[in-house]
Parts: structure tokens; C-alpha cells; sequence
């Protein structure tokens, strides 16, 4: 299934942009608030490629087990992306 595109006034990102702005004007600038914006904005652009956004999960890296911030996985349970810090 190709990708679907998500355009710059698609409604996700315009309340993303606001949510910014509304933390900037409040002097809101740690990490987990920005944070909760991203994911928010993932979980609503990734419905339209029905991909799922699970956060905090734990994955093997050489080894080791790293927790990422999110990981985006289709229907069919494959990785489709990764995001961390």
C-alpha cells in the first residue's frame, strides 16, 4: 500500500504548531512536554497509514536493551520507523 501524504495543513500538525506555541508562550520548554506533542502527533498521522505508534518500548541494540521513545508498527506487526532522543 503506497504512503499516504500528510500535507502541512493537515489538521494534526496545525494543532501541533498550536500546542508549541501555546507551551512557548507559557515558558514550557522541558523535554517531556515536547515530547507529549511529537507522540501526539504521530498517533493521528500514523492512523492514516493504519500504523500503530507504541511508546516506551523496550528493543535489543547490539546486545544491550534500549527503551525507545516510540516505535511505529503496521497491521501486519512490522516495524515501520523509530524515534528516540
Amino acid at each position: 500500500m503506497p504512503a499516504t501524504p500528510i500535507k502541512p495543513t493537515h489538521k494534526a500538525i496545525q494543532k501541533y504548531h498550536d500546542t508549541l506555541a501555546e507551551y512557548h508562550a507559557g515558558q514550557v520548554e522541558h523535554e517531556g512536554a515536547l515530547r507529549t506533542a511529537f507522540q501526539t502527533l504521530l498517533q493521528e498521522t500514523c492512523k492514516a497509514q493504519h500504523w500503530l505508534l507504541i511508546p516506551e518500548e523496550p528493543t535489543k541494540v547490539g546486545g544491550k536493551t534500549v527503551r525507545l521513545d516510540g516505535t511505529l508498527r503496521d497491521q501486519f506487526n512490522l516495524h515501520r520507523g523509530f524515534y528516540a532522543r
